[in-house]
Order: C-alpha cells, then structure tokens, then sequence
C-alpha cells in the first residue's frame, strides 16, 4: 500500500527474505500495529509454491472466520473446505 510507511515496507520485504522453503519456512505473519485508535492489519506472506488462487481463498475464508470468532470471544471452528 502506498500510504506505509517505509518501516512497514521493510518489515515486509524482511518477512519475503525469511521464506526459505528448503527449510520448510514458506509463511510468515506480520502484524501491522497502526497505533492507538487504528484497526492494525495481518500481513500473511506466503511463498508461491504452497499457496495458488483456489487455497488462497481458502485461506481467507479461514482466517475471516477465526478472527471473528477471537474477536466475539467464541473458539474458532473451522469447516473442512470443499475442493473445486
């Protein structure tokens, strides 16, 4: 996004340089904090080899659904996702 700030862009672009899949590390979470009275975001950084279009959605659907339920106080619960 334009409007981060170069810290940010550099915490990610740190993230993208820690995938190493010969060692098994094809994902990294960064939490962006934006500050006090700021929705903060959850930056997934997946390497192209164990995420296409089809799981990506997945993923998101997934990740959607556990936040609210975190966020509501409830246990996440996650269906197993149909395939295409």
């Amino acid at each position: 996004e334009a409007e981060l700030p170069a810290l940010t862009r550099e915490r990610m672009r740190a993230a993208r340089r820690l995938l190493a899949p010969r060692d098994g590390h094809m994902l990294r979470a960064v939490f962006l904090d934006r500050g006090a009275g700021r929705q903060g975001r959850l930056a997934l950084v997946i390497h192209h080899l164990v995420v296409d279009g089809v799981s990506w959605r997945i993923i998101q659907d997934d990740v959607r659904t556990c936040w609210t339920a975190l966020t509501e106080g409830r246990e996440p619960v996650l269906e197993p996702a149909a395939t295409p």
